[in-house]
């Protein structure tokens, strides 16, 4: 391959992302891009007969097995067991207390993890202890601010805050109109002739 030719391909891969940063803004593209980033899929393999475990011996296999907790899988898996022990308080903590040791909290990882475990608390009906869970200040949740935002605003409309919930959706149309957590609030919610005065 010649250098001209490859300043061409060079050239028009640049032009791609700057096109696609420009189509969809830079903070859409920073947000989205970090789940593609090898760094954040580390492909450590995980067999499918873990899963298929009991949960007791799911967790005791996670609190040993290092290669576990390294995996990008880590954080579903304690997703898994968190949703299984929701009515017991002391394993769901030992559980919780696992993921806030072993995943980094300035990680996308531990971000995208804490808004999952909220998302099920809000479908559970724990609507109390999801707003906790949202409203605390961590850095990581840099990562997942549309999702931030959507969730906010279900859990607002849900508990009858229904102006709260449409300023949070505002917010999230004026800041990331063409992400997926936008697109799915505009789909289920009028987003049109809102006063919010």
């Amino acid at each position: 391959m010649n250098l001209t030719l490859f300043c061409k391909i060079l050239l028009s891969i640049s032009l791609f992302f700057y096109g696609l940063i420009l189509g969809i803004g830079w903070e859409e593209f920073h947000h989205r891009a970090i789940q593609w980033l090898p760094a954040f899929k580390n492909k450590s393999s995980i067999s499918k007969s873990i899963l298929e475990n009991t949960p007791d011996l799911l967790l005791q296999k996670l609190q040993k097995n290092s290669k576990l907790m390294e995996s990008w899988k880590f954080p579903d898996l304690l997703l898994v067991l968190q949703n299984h022990y929701i009515k017991n308080r002391e394993k769901l903590q030992e559980t919780f207390a696992l993921g806030e040791k072993k995943i980094h909290s300035n990680s996308a990882q531990y971000a995208f993890w804490r808004w999952k475990w909220a998302e099920t608390l809000y479908k559970e009906g724990y609507l109390f202890d999801a707003k906790k869970m949202l409203e605390e200040n961590h850095f990581s949740y840099l990562w997942i601010e549309p999702e931030l935002l959507m969730q906010k605003g279900l859990l607002a409309y849900k508990l009858g805050e229904k102006k709260i919930a449409f300023q949070y959706w505002k917010s999230l149309e004026k800041k990331f109109p063409f992400s997926k957590a936008f697109k799915s609030i505009k789909k289920e919610y009028n987003m049109n002739n809102v006063t919010l005065e």
